[in-house]
């Protein structure tokens, strides 16, 4: 049935059942132990006291004063999301963090902080510009640009976003050109190394 499934994807694209079962075989099998050991651990769920002695885990986590942030300081929730703006995944995750902050207004505060993984090229680029809206008081607008509107996120496509957002262009230029914003952004993504993120985006709650 597996073969049948997908004797048509390039790792199995013309070979003959016989063949391709050396390649199936041992992924069946992992796949029956996992479902065998998640039924287990139900059943032992079901029918033992179980008591659970290990703490989530948990790392302190700094924020540092000026990073972009939504909602109240003394929020009850703290939801920090390590992100950037070349991610595709990000983009399909922004939709659900802005129903959480409508939804729960008050109750949350969001904070952003700048992960741009090596091979995302422009995400550094996108964050310093978001950055600079923010100096005209426009990150948010200039935020939401970035996760909802496609583009090449060149410099020229970050300057077209400049102006739909309203920003004072030789203003926001100004800024780029100063790098000032470059430190804030290197000690994000240094201390999200040493949090141990690999991969965008990561969340952590309160």
């Amino acid at each position: 049935a597996v073969y049948e499934q997908y004797k048509d994807q390039p790792a199995l694209a013309g070979k003959t059942l016989e063949e391709a079962t050396p390649l199936i075989a041992p992924q069946v099998q992992r796949q029956k132990l996992g479902q065998a050991q998640a039924a287990y651990a139900q059943e032992l769920l079901a029918t033992k006291d179980i008591k659970y002695v290990m703490e989530p885990p948990r790392v302190a986590l700094s924020i540092p004063d000026g990073e972009p942030s939504k909602g109240p300081e003394d929020a009850p929730i703290t939801f920090v999301e390590y992100s950037d703006f070349q991610c595709g995944y990000c983009k399909r995750a922004h939709p659900m963090i802005k129903t959480l902050l409508d939804e729960y207004g008050d109750k949350i505060r969001f904070v952003y902080r700048d992960y741009g993984i090596p091979s995302h090229t422009r995400a550094r680029a996108s964050a310093e510009a978001a950055r600079c809206a923010g100096d005209q008081d426009k990150y948010w607008e200039y935020f939401d640009n970035l996760m909802e509107q496609s583009g090449t996120l060149d410099d020229a496509d970050l300057a077209k976003r400049a102006t739909d957002v309203g920003l004072d262009m030789a203003a926001f230029q100004g800024c780029l050109d100063s790098d000032r914003h470059v430190p804030a952004i290197s000690a994000a993504f240094e201390l999200a190394g040493e949090l141990g993120i690999g991969g965008t985006p990561t969340f952590f709650i309160n």
